[in-house]
């Protein structure tokens, strides 16, 4: 819901000026990395068409486009409003510093402050601490109130005991140090900064707690067995293995997530599977190797500009600042390889200032002017463009608010507590948005009600034709609703007549297949086609699938994986017990054991 609210913040504010520059007339700022990442974001759009689930796309390719949308609007402002719209994202930070180093305090863990991983957690504190950084060393005087600021987002960083983080920071503020220590008029500036975070180390590190920072599932160490490096590994060889699948578009952005459950080893059993854990694989999976070379071009781009800056060194203040900036992202991009650091809106944000703040140090914008013989016919397409385009994100969030009942919309509850009006919301949510799943899913529901509260056979019949011609329509939108197809197979096993309708042309036990096809590794989904098959006159299959495909993921951590885990444990003991399958019976308690 947030992110959709910030994304069309960003997109209205964007359009809005850049149409006013057309409409009128007017000069834009523009360079050669405007044109990289205007291509960048075209072809963005073109995977979000391409993507094996739109639905989950639309969102992503909203957070990716962040950077280059905040690159066009800053890059005309002057380096003052640039710092006073820094000072914004400052106090942003500091909330969340607050908040993580309270938590450590309390806790006597390492903390992810209002994250859910601490190691993205602590790549934003490093972003925002090198961010701070530039602005103390190219500042005119010493500012006590900087270097406050750099304690607490170093100190920020630290207690996050991210293992790549801390040895990032570490590497990217000795690296500045002694590309500056030759600057004399930086030296007392460079040694209170030393001595800020040597302070920060200190308190974090020479504490009881540093045994907490080896021990960690992440904790510093290289060994390959270690949870915190299995994983990974695992995910990466899923990432390439979807490439592989899909070698030009990817399976598009923000979909690694559905198709992970297929092709997840035993090698990870405890992680969700949200990112890859390894941006560039991502990239490539989620939007083929174009989607990875735009990545790796950023990353060559800040390279040659890192080089330039510090073999024509000038000791000028906007080499500094270059300088900085330059490492900042750096820290992200590095760090990128072993976590998700770029999928967050917050990094997006920040890596368009500083990119801006990179070019218009360095000189390379440039005014380009650019006329519109029909200004009026420019000013209404870009408003319809406006329209047209927050439209799809203000209505998804609609459905998305109403279908799955977050209710953090006004009236929303009220139109879920009055069926006449929910359901007039859902036919007009279905009629202008229908690509959007949900909403064909709500219309299945609601059908599916009024079925079970019809006594006619006629209306009946009707209303259960509909309701499978709404769940088939969605499943195609988003094939990876898997309690949807559940309550799909259930309506055709409760009218099995809807079978024999061309149109739907499913069963039961393909539906059930289907879920197990998709997600292997979900013991709900096995366990559902084992009772199908049970209560169809196959018992031996559907025991040897409880047994031979979901006993051995049994352990796996999902949503309510426990709840499905009793389930499980209960449906092999009692089928063991009735066939006298020993075997089973000493696998399941091994399996009991495995997870206390």
């Amino acid at each position: 819901m947030h992110l959709h609210l910030y994304s069309s913040l960003l997109l209205l504010t964007a359009l809005a000026v850049f149409g006013v520059s057309l409409a009128g007339g007017a000069e834009l700022t523009w360079s050669r990395l405007h044109t990289v990442a205007a291509a960048y974001v075209a072809w963005l759009v073109i995977l979000m068409f391409s993507s094996t689930l739109p639905s989950n796309s639309l969102l992503f390719v909203w957070l990716l486009a962040a950077c280059p949308v905040v690159l066009l609007l800053t890059c005309g402002l002057s380096r003052r409003a640039r710092q006073r719209l820094f000072a914004l994202f400052v106090v942003a930070g500091l909330t969340s510093a607050g908040w993580g180093i309270a938590e450590f305090i309390t806790t006597g863990r390492r903390a992810d402050g209002p994250l859910v991983d601490p190691n993205l957690w602590s790549a934003i504190n490093n972003l925002m601490f090198f961010g701070v950084l530039a602005n103390y060393l190219s500042s005119e005087r010493h500012k006590p109130l900087q270097l406050l600021l750099l304690f607490v987002f170093a100190l920020a960083s630290l207690v996050a005991y991210s293992r790549v983080g801390t040895l990032i920071f570490g590497i990217a503020l000795g690296f500045i140090v002694l590309v500056l220590a030759s600057q004399r008029k930086l030296r007392s500036r460079l040694l209170m900064l030393v001595l800020t975070v040597l302070t920060s180390v200190a308190l974090v590190y020479g504490t009881a707690n540093l045994s907490e920072a080896t021990s960690h599932s992440e904790g510093y160490t290289l060994d390959m067995k270690v949870q915190g490096w299995s994983q990974r590994l695992a995910m990466w060889q899923s990432a390439l293995g979807l490439y592989r699948e899909n070698p030009v578009f990817g399976i598009g952005p923000g979909t690694y997530k559905v198709h992970y459950p297929r092709v997840r080893t035993a090698e990870d059993m405890t992680n969700s599977g949200n990112f890859v854990h390894n941006d560039y694989l991502q990239f490539l999976a989620e939007g083929g190797p174009v989607m990875l070379i735009f990545l790796l071009s950023l990353v060559g781009w800040l390279l040659v500009r890192l080089v330039t800056t510090i073999f024509g060194w000038s000791r000028g203040d906007d080499d500094v600042r270059i300088l900085v900036y330059v490492t900042a992202m750096g820290t992200v991009l590095i760090h990128g390889l072993m976590n998700f650091t770029l999928f967050n809106l917050s990094v997006q944000m920040l890596f368009g200032l500083y990119l801006a703040n990179v070019l218009s140090d360095s000189s390379s914008l440039s005014r380009v002017s650019m006329t519109i013989d029909r200004p009026n016919l420019a000013r209404t397409g870009g408003a319809l463009m406006v329209v047209y385009l927050a439209s799809v994100l203000i209505l998804d969030a609609v459905s998305h608010d109403v279908v799955y009942e977050d209710f953090r919309l006004p009236l929303t509850k009220h139109l879920r507590a009055d069926q006449a009006a929910y359901l007039n919301t859902i036919l007009v949510l279905k009629s202008v948005r229908p690509r959007n799943a949900a909403n064909h899913f709500a219309l299945a529901t609601l059908y599916r009600q009024s079925m079970d509260a019809q006594s006619d056979p006629g209306p009946r019949y009707s209303l259960a034709v509909a309701s499978a011609l709404s769940y088939k329509q969605g499943l195609e939108l988003n094939p990876f609703n898997f309690a949807v197809r559940r309550y799909y197979a259930g309506l055709l096993e409760e009218m099995p007549a809807l079978m024999d309708e061309e149109a739907i042309m499913a069963t039961p036990l393909t539906l059930y297949q289907e879920n197990v096809r998709l997600a292997p590794v979900y013991i709900e989904n096995q366990m559902d086609l084992a009772d199908y098959l049970t209560r169809t006159g196959k018992a031996d299959s559907g025991y040897r699938i409880l047994v031979d495909d979901a006993l051995p993921w049994a352990d796996l951590r999902h949503a309510r994986y426990q709840q499905y885990q009793q389930q499980l444990y209960r449906k092999v003991f009692a089928a063991a017990s009735d066939r006298r399958d020993k075997d089973a019976l000493e696998r399941l308690l091994v399996r009991i054991e495995q997870a206390r």
